[in-house]
């Protein structure tokens, strides 16, 4: 689950369009920024740096990717992993105690690498983007066929 602060930032760049790499690099950083005000990092290099040797070993297999990738463990008592703009995966230390073995928590961060690499959130603005029109095309088009009442209903 994504945080509040940062589905923000996210939800106002979807009229940007589909982001380039560099758009994302840079809305990644800010996505960083957002997550330190809302969560703290863990504090604890071992940890750490265990969940980056295991996303670094499956980044090999995929061969040379457009963002440098960090990982992060966001302490946070749910069960979860999520990725960012760019190159930002974090897992919750709850996931990290669960897994059973290394191979799970591999196939963890995979799954959030893979969001990055195939460019998803990249894509979701374009998604998102069209959707807005539309709504904003049907509120209008409401609002001048039926008044203000109409645009409100088309709204919701």
């Amino acid at each position: 689950m994504i945080p509040r602060a940062a589905c923000g930032l996210l939800l106002c760049l979807s009229a940007c369009g589909t982001l380039s790499v560099s758009d994302e690099q840079q809305l990644g950083d800010k996505f960083e920024r957002e997550i330190r005000r809302e969560y703290r990092f863990l504090n604890d290099d071992v940890v750490t740096a265990y969940v980056t040797k295991i996303g670094t070993d499956v980044l090999r297999t995929l061969g040379p990717q457009p963002f440098e990738y960090r990982f992060y463990v966001v302490e946070n008592k749910e069960i979860n992993a999520f990725a960012a703009p760019a190159w930002h995966i974090s897992v919750h230390p709850g996931t990290i105690l669960r897994v059973r073995t290394v191979s799970e928590l591999a196939g963890v961060l995979a799954d959030e690498i893979g969001h990055v690499t195939h460019r998803h959130i990249a894509q979701n603005y374009e998604k998102q983007r069209a959707a807005s029109v539309g709504r904003q095309a049907a509120v209008i088009g409401a609002g001048i066929l039926g008044g203000g009442a109409a645009a409100g209903a088309a709204n919701l």
